[in-house]
């Protein structure tokens, strides 16, 4: 699966979740990681949901998580 594949993909299972307006990328040199910015309104689903977001980002084809600290719709 490609990097934009995957992005696709772990968007929509994080919208499926109740995290609609989550910003996903693929990093890294070899776009293996997932780095997942969600807005300040969902940061507390997020906690309560880390290791399904972790099997998640597996899923769409990443080896890591990365959560961005800046809320998505916060200051950049």
């Amino acid at each position: 699966m490609s990097g934009d594949e995957g992005v696709a993909r772990l968007q929509r299972a994080l919208a499926a979740m109740g995290v609609p307006d989550a910003g996903v990328e693929a990093a890294g040199h070899e776009r293996e990681i997932a780095a997942i910015r969600v807005p300040a309104a969902a940061w507390g689903r997020v906690m309560e949901e880390g290791l399904r977001i972790a099997a998640l980002v597996t899923e769409a084809g990443f080896r890591y998580a990365a959560l961005d600290l800046r809320p998505a719709d916060g200051p950049e």
